[in-house]
């Protein structure tokens, strides 16, 4: 929530969700299944979601009244760092996948069914219809029109092929050639794809993304030299070294640079002793024990199309984009220079995350002795198509002692919505925002009342089941007020 003025402490200045630049604060919020408020907590308004999350359910971990009850999440926790976080925890849990996650999880997801559809018809029946009946097809379970499960059972996340890389691969002596290896397994598993991100692959390999990104640098070295790396050649070499040559843009200069390192005896090499420990920059994400979850895959051929519509009409934008930047910078009094055109579209296909997803250029030409630009976007097919592989789809992660069926855990996610209906509540009926205070202490006090009133809502919609909503008892109520005064008798008195 946002602030008139500047706020407390706790207040910090950002994008709020209606894209307004404000000083706001951020509310955790659990709630049971008929969405009474059980804790809160407000904390600064640039947390993280999933390390804010993370705070509150280690608040609850191994409470008795918790114990049983799976604690269940939106995809803010769907990356293996909480997951596993998750997972030491005492409690069980259920939460959905962020996207380059579900190829470390579901493979086995059958997105090739609907890769070649698209979302013309107005009414939505007719690809919705034929995108659930291919998904079917290719073996996920109906349960309605709008759900299509796939249970993947119990899933340890490329558990073998993780561990047959980091035998191979990290136990090697050679950290340059090891690393060379690592990195073009995971260029051609994205290429084959297996993933859909390099990020992704990494993963399974058992390598964090940071270690993952300084490795692949060494792809930018030529054809010839990494073949000298994979025979052995630049054995003991510090990666550093290696990658200082990869960053050299013309490939005779990077060869010149690394025969001459050969010919002076190469740099200071590494001790290969089976004693010594290894460079602390190769070793893995260590893991004291397998990761093991249970994993539901499922299919909304409504969220299918409206997920193909929505991409269409962001390409649609961006095309009307790069007419209008060209019509702009056809006019005579124009100034942009090409490095602000290329700013200007970075930061446009940043905002629709499409940054990777398409070919920008800036072509010069003279006119009666004056340069003009226009800029080309291009969009690159096979990164599109990747990154619409799993519309429609979502990939449930949780607990492996969550016995219910495919079907059940589905509609459990989808209950979650509660809490962003009593956020809803907090926003409109109970008027949470704006606030006003200049303390943490007040603030937090407001919030805590705001709770208590969503509480009284929420068990007045409850009772009232049936016979009446509860905005309209308050609305009855509103003039009923309860006083206390003096009488002749006492304050005791009637």
């Amino acid at each position: 929530t946002s602030f008139v003025g500047h706020g407390p402490e706790l207040a910090v200045r950002g994008k709020t969700k209606r894209g307004r630049i404000q000083r706001k604060i951020g509310i955790v919020l659990m709630c049971n299944e008929h969405g009474y408020p059980i804790r809160w907590e407000v904390i600064r308004g640039n947390c993280a979601d999933g390390e804010a999350m993370l705070d509150m359910l280690d608040s609850v971990s191994g409470l008795d009244w918790i114990a049983d009850a799976p604690v269940v999440m939106d995809r803010s926790l769907g990356r293996s760092a909480y997951i596993r976080a998750m997972a030491e925890k005492k409690l069980k849990f259920l939460t959905a996948l962020v996207r380059p996650e579900f190829p470390t999880y579901a493979p086995k997801l059958p997105w090739r069914a609907v890769q070649d559809l698209v979302a013309e018809d107005a009414d939505n029946s007719a690809e919705g219809k034929e995108a659930g009946r291919r998904v079917e097809a290719a073996g996920m379970e109906k349960v309605d029109d709008t759900l299509f499960v796939m249970d993947f059972g119990l899933v340890e996340p490329d558990a073998q092929e993780k561990i047959e890389s980091l035998v191979e691969e990290i136990g090697s002596d050679d950290l340059s050639c090891s690393a060379l290896r690592l990195s073009q397994k995971i260029r051609q598993a994205v290429a084959d794809g297996r993933y859909n991100s390099n990020a992704a692959a990494a993963r399974a390999l058992g390598l964090t993304r940071a270690l993952a990104t300084k490795y692949r640098q060494l792809l930018n070295l030529s054809d010839e030299l990494q073949c000298s790396i994979l025979e052995g050649q630049a054995a003991g070499w510090p990666l550093a070294t290696l990658i200082r040559i990869a960053r050299i843009s013309d490939p005779q200069q990077q060869l010149a640079e690394f025969e001459a390192l050969r010919r002076s005896g190469g740099p200071p090499r590494l001790s290969h002793s089976p004693s010594s420990s290894p460079e602390p920059e190769s070793t893995s994400q260590t893991e004291t024990s397998p990761l093991r979850v249970r994993v539901v895959g499922y299919f909304n051929p409504q969220h299918f199309v409206e997920d193909r519509r929505k991409a269409r009409d962001r390409l649609q934008r961006i095309e009307q984009f790069a007419d209008d930047l060209n019509e702009k910078l056809s006019r005579p009094q124009t100034k942009l220079k090409p490095a602000k055109v290329l700013a200007l579209v970075d930061h446009r296909l940043r905002r629709d995350d499409l940054l990777g997803t398409f070919e920008v250029a800036v072509e010069t030409t003279d006119i009666d002795g004056r340069s003009r630009h226009q800029v080309s976007i291009e969009l690159k097919p096979e990164e599109w198509e990747r990154s619409r592989r799993y519309d429609g789809f979502s990939v449930l992660v949780g607990t492996s002692d969550l016995s219910r069926p495919a079907a059940d855990l589905c509609r459990l996610y989808r209950s979650k919505d509660m809490v962003e209906k009593d956020f809803q509540v907090i926003k409109s009926v109970v008027e949470l925002a704006p606030v006003f205070h200049r303390t943490d202490l007040k603030v937090k006090a407001h919030v805590t009342i705001c709770m208590l009133a969503l509480l009284l809502e929420r068990t007045l919609r409850q009772k009232l089941l049936g016979n009446c909503t509860s905005g309209k008892a308050m609305e009855a109520l509103k003039r009923c007020c309860l006083n206390r005064y003096r009488s002749d008798r006492g304050p005791g008195g009637h």
